[in-house]
């Protein structure tokens, strides 16, 4: 392969990983996800680590290929997609039953809460420090599971395969940083269309949330049953 192809397959890398990001999978999965943060750099952090967990696993199996000689098995791709199914239907699940709690949460003000809640129920600094830890730990593993499902098999590690070790290692990487840009740019778009919304008012942003979650659980039966 000649140095101008090279440039011009790793140039082209970038792009491609932009696009694979807005796959429809992907954007439900994070828009459920990171929709019910109440600021931005916690919406995008879910986006920074759903991407983390997709291109790593990317760079460990195009890494395992060319050591090791190891190859994705015909079924995994098949397997984690409908996995990606499930997901989606769990995700859009919890985002409604979310909706619902705020939204009975608001209707009686708080005070059946504070009435009730016990001294010893306030959460301590470590108990949210831990919650965080594990809420990000989710899109990380969504995006392991999206790192072999859907197209990320035909754009990053197909073409990885008749590069040189050095070359097609290099091209996935980019490709995850591009991958990881078009997230980051999808999460700030939502985050700020969001914002939009909820001030003006709380059932635009009900209605926002609401409608994602309803159709990440559609595709997720679709993924499932096609």
């Amino acid at each position: 392969m000649g140095t101008s192809a090279v440039i011009g397959l790793l140039a082209l890398s970038f792009p491609l990983g932009m696009l694979h990001a807005l796959d429809p999978d992907h954007v439900l999965a994070v828009a459920t996800l990171a929709g019910r943060e109440k600021t931005p750099s916690r919406a995008l952090a879910y986006a920074v680590h759903w991407a983390i967990g997709h291109g790593g696993l990317l760079l460990l199996i195009t890494a395992a290929l060319f050591i090791f000689h190891w190859v994705l098995p015909q079924n995994v791709p098949y397997w984690a997609e409908r996995s990606v199914g499930v997901i989606l239907i769990l995700t859009g699940t919890s985002v409604l039953l979310n909706i619902r709690k705020e939204h009975l949460h608001s209707h009686d003000g708080g005070l059946h809460w504070h009435r009730h809640e016990p001294v010893h129920a306030v959460p301590t600094g470590g108990a949210e420090a831990s919650h965080k830890r594990w809420s990000f730990r989710t899109p990380l593993l969504i995006g392991i599971v999206h790192g072999t499902a859907g197209s990320a098999v035909f754009l990053a590690l197909i073409p990885a395969v008749f590069m040189s070790p050095a070359i097609g290692i290099l091209y996935v990487a980019i490709f995850s940083m591009g991958v990881l840009a078009g997230m980051l740019c999808f999460a700030l778009l939502l985050r700020t269309g969001q914002g939009w919304l909820n001030r003006r008012g709380n059932s635009f942003g009900y209605a926002c949330r609401g409608a994602f979650a309803v159709v990440a659980m559609c595709a997720g039966v679709f993924w499932i049953v096609g």
